[in-house]
Protein backbone atom coordinates (compact mmCIF):
# COMPACT_ATOMS: atom_id res chain seq x y z
CA UNK A 1 0.00 0.00 0.00
CA UNK A 2 2.81 2.42 0.87
CA UNK A 3 4.55 1.87 -2.44
CA UNK A 4 1.24 2.33 -4.31
CA UNK A 5 0.73 5.67 -2.56
CA UNK A 6 4.22 6.79 -3.56
CA UNK A 7 3.50 5.90 -7.20
CA UNK A 8 0.30 7.96 -7.35
CA UNK A 9 1.15 11.11 -5.38
CA UNK A 10 3.18 12.69 -8.18
CA UNK A 11 0.75 11.98 -11.04
CA UNK A 12 -2.21 13.22 -9.01
CA UNK A 13 -0.34 16.42 -8.12
CA UNK A 14 0.45 17.01 -11.79
CA UNK A 15 -3.07 16.26 -13.00
CA UNK A 16 -4.51 18.82 -10.58
CA UNK A 17 -3.19 21.42 -13.03
CA UNK A 18 -5.83 20.27 -15.53
CA UNK A 19 -8.73 21.36 -13.30
CA UNK A 20 -8.51 25.18 -13.60
CA UNK A 21 -7.76 25.01 -17.33
CA UNK A 22 -10.79 22.80 -17.96
CA UNK A 23 -13.15 24.78 -15.72
CA UNK A 24 -12.27 28.33 -16.82
CA UNK A 25 -10.97 27.81 -20.38
CA UNK A 26 -13.83 29.73 -21.99
CA UNK A 27 -13.36 32.66 -19.63
CA UNK A 28 -9.68 33.13 -20.40
CA UNK A 29 -8.55 35.91 -22.80
CA UNK A 30 -7.05 34.84 -26.12
CA UNK A 31 -3.71 36.15 -24.86
CA UNK A 32 -3.01 35.43 -21.20
CA UNK A 33 -0.79 37.32 -18.79
CA UNK A 34 2.09 35.00 -17.95
CA UNK A 35 4.53 37.36 -16.27
CA UNK A 36 4.19 40.07 -13.63
CA UNK A 37 6.62 42.80 -12.55
CA UNK A 38 7.81 43.34 -8.99
CA UNK A 39 4.75 45.48 -8.33
CA UNK A 40 2.43 42.64 -9.31
CA UNK A 41 1.33 44.18 -12.62
CA UNK A 42 1.17 41.94 -15.73
CA UNK A 43 4.00 42.76 -18.13
CA UNK A 44 4.19 39.70 -20.42
CA UNK A 45 1.79 37.44 -22.26
CA UNK A 46 1.39 34.30 -24.34
CA UNK A 47 -1.45 32.90 -26.39
CA UNK A 48 -4.02 31.01 -24.34
CA UNK A 49 -3.17 27.67 -25.97
CA UNK A 50 0.59 28.15 -25.56
CA UNK A 51 0.39 29.31 -21.94
CA UNK A 52 -1.96 26.58 -20.77
CA UNK A 53 -0.17 23.94 -22.84
CA UNK A 54 3.23 24.85 -21.39
CA UNK A 55 2.07 24.90 -17.78
CA UNK A 56 0.02 21.72 -18.11
CA UNK A 57 2.78 19.98 -20.04
CA UNK A 58 5.39 20.55 -17.34
CA UNK A 59 3.04 19.62 -14.49
CA UNK A 60 1.64 16.47 -16.09
CA UNK A 61 4.93 15.20 -17.53
CA UNK A 62 6.68 15.76 -14.19
CA UNK A 63 3.84 14.01 -12.38
CA UNK A 64 3.93 10.96 -14.66
CA UNK A 65 7.74 10.85 -14.41
CA UNK A 66 7.48 10.94 -10.63
CA UNK A 67 5.17 7.92 -10.69
CA UNK A 68 7.58 6.05 -12.96
CA UNK A 69 10.50 6.83 -10.66
CA UNK A 70 8.49 5.76 -7.61
CA UNK A 71 7.63 2.45 -9.28
CA UNK A 72 11.37 1.84 -9.57
CA UNK A 73 11.88 2.98 -5.96
CA UNK A 74 14.07 5.81 -7.21
CA UNK A 75 14.55 8.70 -4.80
CA UNK A 76 14.25 11.04 -7.80
CA UNK A 77 10.47 10.52 -7.50
CA UNK A 78 10.21 13.05 -4.68
CA UNK A 79 12.12 15.81 -6.46
CA UNK A 80 10.16 15.41 -9.72
CA UNK A 81 6.84 15.06 -7.87
CA UNK A 82 7.54 18.28 -6.00
CA UNK A 83 8.15 20.01 -9.33
CA UNK A 84 4.79 18.70 -10.61
CA UNK A 85 3.00 20.10 -7.55
CA UNK A 86 4.77 23.45 -7.91
CA UNK A 87 3.71 23.81 -11.56
CA UNK A 88 0.18 22.75 -10.69
CA UNK A 89 0.11 25.66 -8.25
CA UNK A 90 1.53 28.01 -10.91
CA UNK A 91 -1.17 26.85 -13.32
CA UNK A 92 -3.94 27.57 -10.80
CA UNK A 93 -2.45 30.98 -10.00
CA UNK A 94 -2.04 31.97 -13.66
CA UNK A 95 -5.49 30.80 -14.73
CA UNK A 96 -7.28 32.47 -11.82
CA UNK A 97 -5.40 35.72 -12.42
CA UNK A 98 -6.60 35.75 -16.07
CA UNK A 99 -10.11 34.38 -15.50
CA UNK A 100 -12.74 36.85 -16.71
CA UNK A 101 -10.17 39.42 -17.92
CA UNK A 102 -10.92 41.25 -21.20
CA UNK A 103 -7.25 41.22 -22.15
CA UNK A 104 -4.02 40.10 -20.58
CA UNK A 105 -3.24 43.67 -19.51
CA UNK A 106 -6.34 43.70 -17.32
CA UNK A 107 -5.46 40.42 -15.57
CA UNK A 108 -5.35 40.50 -11.78
CA UNK A 109 -2.21 41.73 -10.08
CA UNK A 110 -0.07 38.88 -8.77
CA UNK A 111 2.46 39.45 -6.00
CA UNK A 112 5.68 37.46 -5.85
CA UNK A 113 4.48 36.30 -2.43
CA UNK A 114 2.23 33.76 -4.18
CA UNK A 115 5.36 31.81 -5.07
CA UNK A 116 5.89 30.92 -1.41
CA UNK A 117 2.83 28.64 -1.04
CA UNK A 118 3.80 26.93 -4.29
CA UNK A 119 7.27 26.18 -2.98
CA UNK A 120 5.82 24.91 0.29
CA UNK A 121 3.37 22.66 -1.57
CA UNK A 122 6.20 21.35 -3.74
CA UNK A 123 8.39 20.56 -0.74
CA UNK A 124 5.53 18.89 1.14
CA UNK A 125 4.71 16.77 -1.92
CA UNK A 126 8.35 15.76 -2.35
CA UNK A 127 8.67 14.78 1.31
CA UNK A 128 5.38 12.83 1.18
CA UNK A 129 6.59 10.82 -1.81
CA UNK A 130 9.99 10.15 -0.26
CA UNK A 131 8.43 8.99 3.01
CA UNK A 132 5.98 6.74 1.16
CA UNK A 133 8.76 5.00 -0.75
CA UNK A 134 9.69 1.69 0.91
CA UNK A 135 13.19 1.57 2.30
CA UNK A 136 15.53 -0.57 0.32
CA UNK A 137 17.02 -3.52 2.18
CA UNK A 138 20.79 -3.54 2.39
CA UNK A 139 21.88 -4.97 -0.96
CA UNK A 140 24.06 -8.03 -1.16
CA UNK A 141 27.50 -6.91 -2.23
CA UNK A 142 29.32 -8.77 -4.97
CA UNK A 143 32.61 -7.71 -3.42
CA UNK A 144 34.02 -7.67 0.11
CA UNK A 145 33.71 -4.49 2.13
CA UNK A 146 36.80 -2.26 1.96
CA UNK A 147 39.29 -2.77 4.78
CA UNK A 148 42.38 -0.86 5.87
CA UNK A 149 43.86 -4.03 7.37
CA UNK A 150 43.70 -2.79 10.95
CA UNK A 151 44.11 -5.36 13.68
CA UNK A 152 41.86 -5.37 16.75
CA UNK A 153 42.82 -2.50 19.02
CA UNK A 154 44.69 -0.57 16.31
CA UNK A 155 43.60 2.96 15.45
CA UNK A 156 43.85 4.95 12.24
CA UNK A 157 42.54 8.14 10.71
CA UNK A 158 41.99 9.29 7.15
CA UNK A 159 41.33 12.70 5.61
CA UNK A 160 40.71 14.04 2.13
CA UNK A 161 39.29 17.05 0.36
CA UNK A 162 37.44 17.93 -2.81
CA UNK A 163 35.91 21.15 -4.11
CA UNK A 164 34.22 22.98 -6.93
CA UNK A 165 36.48 24.33 -9.60
CA UNK A 166 36.88 28.11 -8.98
CA UNK A 167 35.55 28.69 -12.50
CA UNK A 168 31.96 28.04 -11.37
CA UNK A 169 31.59 30.76 -8.69
CA UNK A 170 33.67 33.10 -10.88
CA UNK A 171 31.29 32.53 -13.80
CA UNK A 172 28.25 33.29 -11.63
CA UNK A 173 29.91 36.46 -10.31
CA UNK A 174 30.76 37.52 -13.89
CA UNK A 175 27.15 36.97 -14.93
CA UNK A 176 26.05 39.20 -12.04
CA UNK A 177 28.40 41.96 -13.26
CA UNK A 178 27.10 41.68 -16.83
CA UNK A 179 23.48 41.91 -15.65
CA UNK A 180 24.37 44.90 -13.45
CA UNK A 181 26.20 46.66 -16.29
CA UNK A 182 23.60 46.22 -19.02
CA UNK A 183 20.27 45.77 -17.25
CA UNK A 184 20.80 47.02 -13.69
CA UNK A 185 18.22 44.54 -12.45
CA UNK A 186 19.04 44.34 -8.77
CA UNK A 187 16.44 41.62 -8.08
CA UNK A 188 18.50 39.43 -10.43
CA UNK A 189 21.96 40.61 -9.39
CA UNK A 190 21.53 40.04 -5.65
CA UNK A 191 20.57 36.34 -5.92
CA UNK A 192 23.48 35.76 -8.34
CA UNK A 193 25.93 37.31 -5.87
CA UNK A 194 24.49 35.16 -3.08
CA UNK A 195 24.93 32.05 -5.23
CA UNK A 196 28.53 32.98 -6.08
CA UNK A 197 29.39 33.49 -2.40
CA UNK A 198 27.67 30.23 -1.45
CA UNK A 199 29.58 28.30 -4.10
CA UNK A 200 32.91 29.74 -3.00
CA UNK A 201 32.04 28.99 0.64
CA UNK A 202 31.34 25.38 -0.33
CA UNK A 203 34.86 24.96 -1.67
CA UNK A 204 36.66 22.87 -0.63
CA UNK A 205 34.84 20.14 1.29
CA UNK A 206 37.06 18.37 3.83
CA UNK A 207 36.25 14.79 4.79
CA UNK A 208 37.76 12.84 7.68
CA UNK A 209 37.24 9.31 8.98
CA UNK A 210 38.44 8.21 12.40
CA UNK A 211 37.19 6.75 15.70
CA UNK A 212 34.61 9.54 15.93
CA UNK A 213 33.05 8.41 12.64
CA UNK A 214 32.74 10.49 9.46
CA UNK A 215 33.03 14.27 9.54
CA UNK A 216 32.38 16.59 6.60
CA UNK A 217 33.38 20.25 6.86
CA UNK A 218 32.39 22.82 4.26
CA UNK A 219 34.79 25.44 2.91
CA UNK A 220 35.87 28.28 5.14
CA UNK A 221 32.69 28.16 7.21
CA UNK A 222 32.99 26.80 10.77
CA UNK A 223 29.39 25.60 10.58
CA UNK A 224 27.55 23.45 9.60
CA UNK A 225 29.49 20.22 10.03
CA UNK A 226 28.04 16.86 9.05
CA UNK A 227 29.00 14.31 11.71
CA UNK A 228 27.96 10.68 11.53
CA UNK A 229 29.08 8.79 14.66
CA UNK A 230 30.86 5.49 14.22
CA UNK A 231 28.13 3.77 16.24
CA UNK A 232 25.52 4.75 13.64
CA UNK A 233 27.46 3.25 10.71
CA UNK A 234 26.45 -0.28 9.71
CA UNK A 235 28.92 -0.45 6.86
CA UNK A 236 30.95 1.77 4.56
CA UNK A 237 31.64 1.20 0.90
CA UNK A 238 33.28 2.97 -2.03
CA UNK A 239 31.03 3.61 -5.04
CA UNK A 240 31.17 5.30 -8.43
CA UNK A 241 28.63 8.05 -7.79
CA UNK A 242 26.62 9.51 -10.69
CA UNK A 243 25.22 12.92 -9.65
CA UNK A 244 21.84 12.64 -11.39
CA UNK A 245 21.13 9.38 -9.57
CA UNK A 246 21.35 11.36 -6.33
CA UNK A 247 19.46 14.46 -7.47
CA UNK A 248 22.29 16.56 -8.92
CA UNK A 249 25.19 18.52 -7.48
CA UNK A 250 25.59 20.12 -4.05
CA UNK A 251 24.04 18.86 -0.82
CA UNK A 252 21.23 16.65 -2.08
CA UNK A 253 18.38 15.05 -0.19
CA UNK A 254 17.71 14.65 3.51
CA UNK A 255 18.46 11.63 5.65
CA UNK A 256 15.52 12.33 7.91
CA UNK A 257 12.88 13.28 5.34
CA UNK A 258 14.03 11.33 2.28
CA UNK A 259 16.05 8.47 3.72
CA UNK A 260 19.27 9.48 2.03
CA UNK A 261 21.54 12.46 1.46
CA UNK A 262 24.77 13.13 -0.40
CA UNK A 263 27.42 15.79 -0.79
CA UNK A 264 28.01 15.73 -4.54
CA UNK A 265 30.69 17.94 -6.04
CA UNK A 266 31.50 15.75 -9.05
CA UNK A 267 30.94 12.31 -10.48
CA UNK A 268 33.26 9.46 -9.52
CA UNK A 269 34.61 7.94 -6.29
CA UNK A 270 32.48 8.44 -3.20
CA UNK A 271 32.14 7.08 0.32
CA UNK A 272 28.71 5.52 0.85
CA UNK A 273 27.48 4.78 4.36
CA UNK A 274 24.56 2.52 5.27
CA UNK A 275 23.35 3.74 8.66
CA UNK A 276 21.60 2.15 11.61
CA UNK A 277 18.58 4.46 11.28
CA UNK A 278 17.86 3.03 7.80
CA UNK A 279 19.20 6.02 5.87
CA UNK A 280 22.14 6.36 3.49
CA UNK A 281 24.79 9.06 3.24
CA UNK A 282 27.43 9.59 0.55
CA UNK A 283 30.14 12.12 -0.19
CA UNK A 284 32.32 12.35 -3.30
CA UNK A 285 36.03 12.38 -2.55
CA UNK A 286 39.25 10.77 -3.77
CA UNK A 287 40.48 7.84 -1.69
CA UNK A 288 36.94 6.72 -0.89
CA UNK A 289 37.96 3.05 -0.60
CA UNK A 290 40.67 3.84 1.96
CA UNK A 291 38.26 5.95 4.03
CA UNK A 292 35.59 3.25 3.90
CA UNK A 293 38.18 0.66 4.97
CA UNK A 294 39.18 2.70 8.01
CA UNK A 295 35.55 3.10 9.06
CA UNK A 296 34.73 -0.60 8.57
CA UNK A 297 37.75 -1.73 10.57
CA UNK A 298 37.15 0.73 13.41
CA UNK A 299 33.47 -0.23 13.52
CA UNK A 300 34.31 -3.93 13.66
CA UNK A 301 36.69 -3.46 16.59
CA UNK A 302 34.39 -1.08 18.50
CA UNK A 303 32.43 -2.45 21.47
CA UNK A 304 29.36 -4.20 20.08
CA UNK A 305 30.73 -3.92 16.53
Amino acid sequence: MTRTRAVWIGPVAGLLAVVPAAVWWSRLPHRMATHWDLGGRPDGSMSRAAAVGLLLGVAVVAGVASGAFAARRSRAAGLVGGLAALFAWVTWTTVLANEGARSWRSASHVSLVVVVPGVVIGVVTAVAIERALPRRPLPELDHPLPSAGLRPGERAAWSGRVGWTPVLPAAVALLALVVLAFVRAWPVVVPLVVVAVALSAFCPVRVSADRRGLLVRYGWLPWPVTHIPLSNILRADAIDLQPMEWGGWGYRGSRRAMGRAAVVLRRGPAIKLDLADGSTFAVTVDGAAEAAGVLNDLRASAPGG
